[in-house]
This record gives C-alpha cells, sequence and structure tokens, in this order.
C-alpha cells in the first residue's frame, strides 16, 4: 500500500484531491497502528501517545501545503 500512496503523493500527473487521499490514507494506517498498540499494552498508553504525536506531527509536515488544509471534498 505505501508503494500506491507514493505514487499518489509524487506523480506529477495526480490531482490535489490524489494527494489528499494519499495523505488521509497515511493517517487512518497511523491511527490503525496507534490503536492496535495501546490495545495491547495498556500499561504503557503515554509512551504510545507521544510516539502517535509524533507520527502525527510527522505526517502534517509531510504533506504539501493545501493537502490537510482544507475540507475533504
Amino acid at each position: 500500500m505505501s508503494d500506491c500512496l507514493d505514487v499518489l503523493e509524487n506523480s506529477p500527473e495526480v490531482s490535489l484531491l490524489d494527494k489528499r487521499l494519499a495523505a488521509w490514507v497515511r493517517l487512518q494506517n497511523i491511527v490503525d497502528d496507534w490503536s492496535k498498540s495501546v490495545g495491547l499494552i495498556n500499561s504503557h498508553v503515554e509512551l504510545s501517545l507521544k510516539g502517535f504525536e509524533r507520527q502525527l506531527q510527522k505526517w502534517r509536515e509531510a504533506a504539501e501545503p493545501g493537502v490537510i488544509n482544507s475540507k475533504f471534498s
């Protein structure tokens, strides 16, 4: 899936909506990974949350301007 998202984010032929879709799918993957780890290790929720926050920040920084700053429409 990562390869497909890379194409959607980097190909010159794709639209802004394609890039937005890729950004939102990456966000969903981060949330899914985080929720699985929290469910398995409840005693480490705070540490896991900090890692989740770092991943969200990297996701925001990796997106081109306008990709995640607008409504998904």
